[in-house]
């Protein structure tokens, strides 16, 4: 059994209409996306898959888990910015092995 890592992405702001993709090279990964917004914000992130259709919705204050093989896109629908964390979890041997796709586009 592989001892488990954790990689951030740091904090990064999503401007009001704007998207980040995520690709992951290698095995299946684990990532912990968090909203930092405050909770009466009512702020949320729509998370979506390699085709575009949201699968799940990051509320206010809130973390969720993803466990992917694919890319996904983190897209900010509301009218103001949203600050985001990420984090990665995997195994030594896929050390680096995430890849954030330019910047943040409308």
């Amino acid at each position: 059994m592989n001892a488990q890592n954790f990689e951030g992405s740091g904090i990064f702001r999503l401007e009001a209409g704007t998207s980040r993709r995520f690709a992951v090279v290698g095995d299946r990964r684990q990532f912990v996306i968090a909203n930092l917004e405050d909770f009466g914000s009512g702020d949320y992130l729509e998370v979506k898959g390699v085709g575009g259709n949201t699968g799940l919705i990051v509320f206010p204050l809130t973390s969720i888990t993803l466990r992917t093989n694919g890319e996904f896109t983190l897209y900010n629908p509301q009218g103001s910015k949203i600050d985001v964390c990420v984090g990665t979890l995997f195994g030594d041997e896929y050390a680096g092995a995430v890849q954030i796709i330019g910047t943040p586009k409308a």
